[in-house]
C-alpha cells in the first residue's frame, strides 16, 4: 500500500513548473499556485495517473498547455480550485482539464473551468459545477 504525500502551502506559496504524479501514487495538494508556461511542447501543468488525488484550494494553471490532465487509471477531486490559463492570446492554456483512458476528475464547488473539452471528440462540454467526467466509446459523459 503506496504511502499518501500531502502538500500544503502557506502565505501563498507557488510550485513553478510541470507536476507528474505517478500510476502508484496518492496524495493531497492544498493551497499553492501549481504554474506552467510551456515552450514548444504542450505538456500538462499537472499530469496525474495515480489513485487518488485530491487538489484543494489551489490554482492550477498552464500558459499554452493543458492545466490538468487526467491518465490511464488515475481518480482525481479538484476542490475549491481555479483552473486554466494565466492570461489572453499565448498565456491562454489550451484545455483546463482533458481526460483520458479510464481516469475521472470529479470538479467540486466553485472550480472555475471555461471549457472542459473530449479527447477523443473534441466537442466542447462547459460546466462550472460539480461532476464527475468520463471518456467511454468517444464521449464524455457523467455517470
Amino acid at each position: 500500500m503506496p504511502r499518501a504525500l500531502t502538500v500544503e502551502g502557506e502565505g501563498g506559496a507557488r510550485l513553478w513548473g510541470r507536476w507528474s504524479v505517478s500510476r502508484f501514487s496518492q496524495g493531497t495538494i492544498r493551497g499553492v499556485m501549481c504554474a506552467y508556461e510551456t515552450e514548444g511542447v504542450a505538456w500538462p501543468c499537472v499530469l496525474v495517473r495515480g489513485d487518488p488525488w485530491l487538489f484543494d484550494e489551489c490554482q492550477i494553471r498552464s500558459a499554452g498547455a493543458y492545466a490538468v490532465m487526467c491518465a490511464k487509471q488515475a481518480s482525481v477531486t479538484v476542490r475549491r480550485c481555479g483552473v486554466g490559463g494565466m492570461g489572453s492570446g499565448s498565456r491562454r492554456a489550451i484545455n483546463a482539464v482533458i481526460i483520458m483512458d479510464s481516469s475521472w476528475c470529479l470538479l467540486q464547488v466553485s472550480v472555475r473551468v471555461r471549457e472542459l473539452i473530449s479527447p477523443l471528440t473534441r466537442s466542447p462540454v462547459t460546466r462550472a459545477t460539480t461532476h464527475r467526467w468520463r471518456v467511454c466509446k468517444q464521449r464524455l459523459w457523467p455517470p
